[in-house]
């Protein structure tokens, strides 16, 4: 029979280790430190990532208005829902036979037919722009006056309808620390980023 004596698995029971009150302050105090500090930088990564967003899909949409002209070999017009010189309330891109960048009171293939549609775009500004002539360091400035602010359209063959490059400023909504996006649309039609640099204030 054996006689040995039982063992106790149980094991001994120790002291709990952790933080105090003093160290889990300090180590929140830090962190908050750290928070304040990154705060400014990500908001700007979020705005600047935005921008380029909202950069990207106008000149996609442009290049769609672009392309449509040639291919259907008529005229196309990118219009504002607004009907003025800011688009990030949306825009439509419909055939433009005569360049008039407006829809006929009787809709033909040729003339008024809707072919895209977009909706608002969030937390940026777009706006049609007029470019100063001076050399050097150019600024760029919202047209209101201009009788074409609120579209763009494309002669069949591609070519900008206004027979002058057209500009349309992105900007971060309510963040001027974030540089604008110039984009330029040439007179014979070719779509680009004419600054990255651009002043929002």
């Amino acid at each position: 029979m054996n006689t040995a004596p039982l063992r106790s698995f149980a094991s001994p029971i120790r002291s709990g280790g952790g933080f105090t009150m003093i160290e889990l302050m300090i180590t929140l105090a830090i962190m908050a430190i750290l928070i304040t500090l990154a705060a400014p930088s990500f908001t700007r990564t979020i705005g600047d990532n935005r921008v380029s967003s909202a950069t990207n899909e106008f000149m996609g949409m442009l290049q769609y208005s672009r392309s449509e002209a040639i291919r259907r070999s008529v005229g196309m017009a990118l219009r504002s829902t607004n009907g003025d010189e800011t688009f990030q309330g949306g825009w439509e891109v419909f055939t433009d036979e005569d360049l008039s960048g407006s829809k006929p009171s009787t809709v033909t293939d040729n003339d008024g037919t809707v072919t895209r549609l977009s909706g608002a775009v969030n937390r940026v500004t777009l706006e049609r722009v007029t470019r100063s002539v001076a050399s050097g360091s150019y600024s760029y400035a919202v047209s209101t006056t201009d009788s074409d602010r609120m579209y763009l359209s494309f002669t069949p063959r591609g070519a900008n309808g206004a027979n002058a490059s057209a500009f349309f400023r992105v900007c971060a909504t309510g963040n001027s620390s974030v540089k604008g996006r110039i984009i330029q649309v040439s007179i014979v039609g070719k779509i680009s980023l004419d600054s990255s640099t651009a002043s929002c204030s």
